[in-house]
Order: structure tokens, then C-alpha cells, then sequence
């Protein structure tokens, strides 16, 4: 009596499991930058997947394969935003703002963010801030990124003045890039007393 043996195909013969595509994290920085780019351009309501693909210089597929949805990429671009402002703080505090007054450092803050790169810098940082209304996965990072700009103003004053003088400086800011128009030296020195009043503030227990 035979019996015959099954034929068992070689292990090399075996179908393999399809790899994953490997993430490239210096294409996903490339992606992040190009849609920044786009938002200091034209702001937050131009990035789509394939107009930031066709920035970066990248296949379509990247741009989805790295970030499914259009808020995955503005969470990194808020995200490098929070970044480079952080830097810029530590810059100007650190360095010819540290030999001001605390108002007079805070008001010299404030004109050079708002007149970098012609104000688009300005434009575009609260373009992305305040798509946070309507994106509420972007909340907790606008939220951190304004507690970043207080925590900038109180290494100099008082917490509590800090809080204010923000509120007072983002009035002026929206007021600015909404009508383009810049702060004539009268509103400055203005701007400056009301920064100095509201340090001598003292809080009521």
C-alpha cells in the first residue's frame, strides 16, 4: 500500500505580508511648511490636501498618507506656529527688549510681530488661531497658544497683568490687520501708558 504525500510548496514560495509604506518624517515636515506657507499666503481657507501636495512637491497620496484630514495638518502648522512665536520671544526678550522698561519691551514686542514680513505674519497666525471656532479639535492648542504669549509678557509683570495686556494687544492687533493699517506713534505711547497702568494695577484679594 503506497501513500502519498501531500507536496508542501517551498517557504519561499509562500506568499509574504505586504510591508506598510514606511513614514518619512522629513516628507511630513515638508508637507507641514508647505501648508504654512499657503495659510501666510492666503490663509487657513485655501489648504486642501492637493494644494498643499502640489506646494510641497509631493504625490497627493503623501499628503493624505501622513494627515487623513485637513485638521491634522493645521494642528501641526498651529502646532509650528506656537514654536517659532516661542522663539521669537525668547529672542527679543533675551536680547535688545531685555534692556527696556517692561512696557516700553512689550510695545517693541508688539510692532515687531505685527509689522514682520509686511504684517502676513500677524494675519496669518490669527487666521489659524481663530479657526479654532469652528475647528474644536484646534481648541487646545489656541488655547495654549495664547497662555504662551501671557507666560511671554509675565516673565516681566504681574500674571494678572499679563492676562490683560494680552487682551489689550490682540484688540489692537485685529483692529490693525483688519483695516490694514499701522499704529501712528500717538496710539504707541497711548498703547504704552495704558500697558503701565495696568502693571500698577493692584490686584484685590
Amino acid at each position: 500500500m503506497t501513500t502519498q504525500q501531500s507536496e508542501q510548496p517551498h517557504p519561499d514560495a509562500r506568499p509574504r505580508p505586504r510591508s506598510r509604506p514606511r513614514r518619512d518624517p522629513e516628507r511630513a515636515r515638508r508637507i507641514v511648511a508647505a501648508a504654512v506657507e499657503l495659510i501666510r499666503e492666503s490663509g487657513v481657507g485655501v489648504v486642501t490636501h492637493r494644494a498643499v501636495a502640489a506646494r510641497a512637491g509631493v504625490p497627493l497620496g503623501s499628503t493624505t498618507y501622513h494627515f487623513a484630514t485637513i485638521d491634522d495638518i493645521l494642528e501641526q502648522a498651529l502646532e509650528q506656529a506656537i514654536s517659532e512665536f516661542e522663539q521669537r520671544a525668547r529672542d527679543w526678550f533675551g536680547g535688545e527688549g531685555g534692556k527696556l522698561d517692561p512696557a516700553a519691551a512689550i510695545v517693541g514686542f508688539f510692532l515687531q510681530e505685527r509689522d514682520a514680513k509686511e504684517g502676513r505674519l500677524v494675519k496669518s497666525d490669527f487666521d489659524l488661531y481663530i479657526s479654532a471656532l469652528s475647528r474644536p479639535r484646534l481648541r487646545p492648542l489656541a488655547s495654549r497658544w495664547s497662555k504662551t504669549v501671557v507666560d511671554a509678557y509675565a516673565a516681566l509683570v504681574p500674571h494678572v497683568a499679563a492676562v490683560a495686556i494680552n487682551g489689550l494687544l490682540e484688540s489692537y492687533e485685529i483692529r490693525s490687520v483688519v483695516e490694514d493699517q499701522s499704529l501712528d506713534p500717538a496710539a504707541l505711547r497711548i498703547i504704552e501708558a495704558q500697558i503701565t497702568a495696568l502693571i500698577a494695577v493692584k490686584p484685590t484679594a
